[in-house]
């Protein structure tokens, strides 16, 4: 027999159908397909929630830079009270500054604002800045939610694997014991054909199985406790079929070119914003021109209205205006740095 009947029982060991079984006290639930799993990870993964949440913010920062700098009004408004004061621009009895007068209210209220017209191409990259930081929020949820399902396809599988391990085991192991047992009679007969040592060969595959045993059962419990983690499911059975080959259709294939990977399109993203900011730190060379306008009326009942238009009036006066404004900034050295610095 010698080493050729050890290797001709160990093979036959090795050719023990494999199932997938569940571990004991899993018999009342129902069984749970990879698919479900899957939903359940995704509807529970509070790391997406937080990109959704991420995609929500970039889509507001976008939408402030598109309609914010059209809308930049101000309105101001002020109540205070004054002493009174009568007269007309040639004659008054009263000085400059008459506190021994009753005292009146004294109201003000204005608007200004101004709609940008030409900004050398700030409002321009500003929004492409907003887009890129769409599609990079959109692609870290996407990179997300992919990492979610390879980590639940991950377990799924190491499960399945544990499990048809320890069935394979289970039912081996028998066939190694009667060959030990087997081999001991046949010594203790005296067969010349026997080899001894084939006896311990027998001893140290059992003890391997064994061993093998042990890390199945600990594959099985990492898994267990990653789909819990994931999915919320504190009793998990997987379907009851053997390890098959996952088929892959031509579109998974092209999902997996790499230069589809959500990582490098991020990197993309972040490559347009960052150019982006540099065109907008180039065109704060230039001024910003736009078109202005102010409405503004200040009433006070206890100070004489001067309806001459050449005389001025801080507490009767309506305004009326609108044109064309420029701000520009001249630290043209300070900008020279700032384009450094977006450069870098």
């Amino acid at each position: 027999m010698k080493a050729a009947g050890l290797a001709t029982l160990l093979c036959l060991v090795a050719l023990v159908p494999a199932r997938a079984q569940d571990g004991v006290g899993n018999e009342d639930v129902p069984p749970t397909d990879l698919a479900t799993l899957l939903e359940r990870a995704e509807a529970r993964y509070p790391a997406l929630r937080a990109n959704e949440a991420a995609v929500r913010a970039a889509r507001a920062r976008l939408d402030e830079a598109r309609f914010s700098p059209f809308f930049q009004i101000d309105a101001q408004g002020g109540l205070t009270i004054a002493p009174r004061a009568e007269g007309t621009p040639i004659f008054s009895n009263q000085d400059q500054l008459p506190l021994d007068n009753g005292w009146a209210p004294v109201a003000e209220i204005g608007v200004r604002g101004a709609i940008p017209l030409y900004t050398f191409g700030k409002l321009r990259n500003a929004w492409r800045a907003g887009r890129a930081g769409v599609r990079a929020a959109e692609l870290d949820a996407e990179r997300s939610r992919a990492r979610l399902r390879y980590d639940v396809r991950r377990a799924y599988f190491a499960l399945q694997l544990a499990l048809d391990i320890r069935q394979m085991i289970r039912e081996g192991r028998g066939q190694l014991d009667r060959a030990v047992r087997k081999l001991d009679e046949l010594i203790a007969e005296g067969d010349p054909d026997v080899n001894p040592m084939d006896r311990f060969r027998l001893r140290a595959a059992l003890a391997e199985v064994d061993a093998r045993s042990s890390q199945a059962e600990r594959l099985e419990a990492s898994s267990r406790a990653a789909l819990e983690t994931l999915t919320g499911e504190t009793s998990v059975r997987i379907p009851d079929c053997p390890i098959a080959p996952v088929v892959l259709d031509d579109a998974a294939l092209s999902d997996a070119d790499p230069s589809s990977r959500p990582e490098l399109g991020m990197l993309d993203a972040l490559l347009e914003a960052r150019r982006a900011a540099v065109e907008i730190q180039r065109g704060s060379y230039g001024p910003d021109v736009g078109l202005g306008f102010t409405a503004g009326i200040s009433w006070g009942p206890g100070i004489t209205d001067q309806e001459n238009p050449f005389v001025s009036d801080a507490a009767n006066r309506p305004s009326l205006g609108a044109g064309l404004v420029m701000r520009w900034s001249l630290d043209f050295v300070g900008q020279t740095y700032r384009v450094r610095r977006a450069r870098a």
